[in-house]
């Protein structure tokens, strides 16, 4: 006869969790003797995110090319990284330089083109995690609501193991 040592129910040998308080077995024997039966919880894995190349789950974020432990990520956010827009700006001006020193074909040309050029840049946008060992940025890309619901799923996860 073996018994919980949290609860002090009788077990059996069967599954790895005290029917009568969940936690997992550490048993009594009755030679009085203990027995410590090392078991690891098996949770049913809940996907809080499964799109396009990211998996959220309540144990791990699966993101092309590598996976991340839950259990180890203190938190998250999204972060934009600015569009480089320095060298059309850039041409831009020089554009007006040039429409000034009698050169109006290019004068116009350039800076229309730069300007063109600096509005179409997109920003980017990332996944940052933060854990014990740093910040990292898990994923990358140009779509913010591709970004903001893997934020949002990890963010239900972090609460969700809590």
């Amino acid at each position: 006869m073996a018994y919980c040592v949290h609860c002090g129910q009788s077990v059996t040998d069967e599954g790895t969790f005290c029917p009568q308080c969940g936690k997992s077995k550490a048993v009594m024997s009755s030679g009085g003797g203990t027995a410590v039966v090392a078991v690891h919880k098996t949770e049913t894995e809940k996907t809080f995110l499964s799109t396009q190349g990211a998996t959220v789950t309540n144990t791990r974020i699966i993101v092309p090319g590598k996976t991340y432990a839950m259990a180890g990520i203190t938190s998250v956010r999204s972060t934009v990284i600015g569009a480089k827009r320095g060298l059309p700006i850039l041409i831009a001006l020089a554009g007006l330089f040039l429409f000034f020193v009698q050169q109006p074909v290019w004068g116009v040309i350039f800076p229309v083109g730069g300007i063109i050029w600096a509005v179409a840049l997109k920003d980017t946008y990332a996944v940052s995690i933060n854990s014990a060992s740093g910040e990292i940025q898990a994923v990358i890309s140009k779509n913010e609501e591709y970004i903001t619901s893997i934020v949002q799923a990890v963010n239900e996860a972090i609460v969700y193991r809590n």
